[in-house]
Order: C-alpha cells, then structure tokens, then sequence
C-alpha cells in the first residue's frame, strides 16, 4: 500500500534564472549583464531574491538597474 503524502508538506518551487544590468549611460552604453540562479514560487519572489542577493554584494541599485526573470524547466 503506497503512502500518501500530506499536500501541506509538498514544496512548489521552481527554478529561475534572473538576468540584471545596469541602466545604459552616456560612459557606458553597453553595461555587463550579471546573472543569478534563484529558488522560487513565482517570479516576482525571483526577482526579490535578486534584489536582496544583489544589493547585499554591494554591486547596484535597484534605481540605477533593470531585472528580467526567467524560468527554467528541467
């Protein structure tokens, strides 16, 4: 008899890839695209965690950046 797991336990989370740049420049109009692998259940939780990953490395801004999530099946 197979067991049934408890749907409360189920964890529904998916795999994205987020992409950030800076905001081009008149100095630099082509900036580095940075990317970062994320956990998440939806995409505006993937790009919170951009955002808290990346403002906590010191690296930008989210005013002087912009953020594009993409998800990732495998």
């Amino acid at each position: 008899m197979p067991k049934q797991v408890d749907p409360s336990l189920v964890m529904k989370i998916y795999q994205y890839v987020v992409y950030g740049r800076r905001l081009p420049t008149e100095k630099d109009p082509n900036p580095q695209v940075v990317c970062f692998r994320v956990f998440a259940k939806n995409e505006n939780f993937a790009k919170s965690q951009f955002w808290y990953d990346f403002c906590n490395a010191g690296s930008l801004t989210r005013t002087s950046t912009s953020s594009r999530p993409a998800r990732v099946k495998f």
